[in-house]
Order: structure tokens, then sequence, then C-alpha cells
């Protein structure tokens, strides 16, 4: 009868680790918010309670003139630690200015929350977007 209570505490404290767990879109510079940036899913640590997206633009290493521009995408999970420097580093760098190198980073919580890239808005900012998103898709769908 012990043994089968300290069997059952183990699948408990497993199940409750498993549970808590998220999973996150991840990739690494890729060209756009596509292929890889929007399959590949990785099952994020205990401590990764944020997903957290970088959207850069700018030319490509070995920079020259003539050489284009270009998004670049990066996924991962993260610790809202991690999420909170890398914004604090990227906020000097997140000015959007089509001519100019430019970095911005966001982060969010949820399963998979990182799917769609938001160039540079925090989860805070995007949320009323979203939320004011599905109220007109729900009174645009009583209006018909």
């Amino acid at each position: 009868m012990a043994c089968q209570n300290v069997l059952f505490f183990i699948a408990a404290i497993l199940s409750f680790g498993i549970a808590t767990a998220h999973e996150c879109y991840v990739c690494t510079n890729q060209a756009g918010n596509e292929g890889k940036c929007t399959k590949t899913v990785a099952l994020c640590e205990y401590e990764e309670e944020s997903c957290m997206t970088t959207v850069g633009w700018g030319s490509q290493p070995g920079w020259r003139l003539g050489v284009p521009m270009a998004h670049f995408v990066s996924k991962e999970c993260a610790t809202d630690a991690q999420c909170e420097e890398r914004q604090r580093q990227d906020e000097p760098l997140c000015t959007r200015i089509s001519y100019e190198d430019w970095r911005c980073t966001s982060c969010c919580k949820g399963d998979r929350c990182n799917y769609y890239v938001i160039d540079g808005a925090s989860s805070h900012r995007a949320l009323p977007l979203v939320l004011a998103a599905a109220a007109v898709a729900v009174l645009l769908h009583h209006v018909v």
C-alpha cells in the first residue's frame, strides 16, 4: 500500500510539471514569419514562462552597397527575466525606420502565443488590439 502511495505521489508530481509546461514556436534568423517560424514548436522548460519573438530589419552580415534589406525573425522559449532584459536592450534599436537596421523584441505567455509577429509590440500593447478585434467580430456576427 505504501508503495502505491509513493508511485501515485511521483506520478502526480510528474504530471503537474508536464501540465504546467507550455509550447512556443522556435526559429533563428529566418527571412520572415513562415516556414520554420510557424511550423517548429518546442516544449519549454518549466522556468521558461514566456515565448519571445525578435524581429529585425537590415542587411545580411557582410553588408555591401546594393545588398537588399530584409526582415529577420527569431522565436524561442524564455524566462520572464530574459524577456524583460532583451526588451530593455532592444528598446533603443526598435525604431522601425526603413533605411536603418532595427530590432524589436516582444514576449507573450500561453501555448504557442508567438505564432504571429507584431513588430515590436509588447504583449501589453497587443492585447487591447486583439480584444478590440474580437469584439468587432462578435458585433458583426450578431448584425449579420
